[in-house]
């Protein structure tokens, strides 16, 4: 079996992303989110209910249209939608590496 060296690794901010709260819900117990995202519900969201979705728009629209509660998506998608109330704002980062058969 052949082997991989690690050529190179670097770290690269994402779009900033943020949770939402759906203007409609006062004490939130749902949130909708894109399991890539679990990380930031674990400390943003811990004690939510967990409403898994498939793509990140898609999570911020269900929450938009009150099938949850709150959501995680990125801040750009969120201000699209005048319903929902950005409850925190965060900057992930994403660690690339770079390969080659050695």
């Amino acid at each position: 079996m052949g082997k991989l060296e690690l050529l190179d690794a670097l770290v690269l901010p994402l779009k900033e992303m943020c949770v939402a709260r759906n203007d409609l819900c006062i004490n939130p117990i749902s949130v909708s989110l894109h399991p890539s995202t679990e990380v930031f519900a674990q400390r943003y969201a811990n004690n939510f209910k967990r409403d898994y979705i498939h793509s990140k728009p898609l999570a911020v629209k269900r929450c938009s249209e009150g099938l949850s509660d709150l959501c995680i998506g990125s801040s750009d998608v969120i201000e699209r939608y005048d319903n929902l109330i950005i409850q925190e704002r965060f900057q992930p980062n994403m660690v690339w590496t770079l390969y080659a058969r050695r």
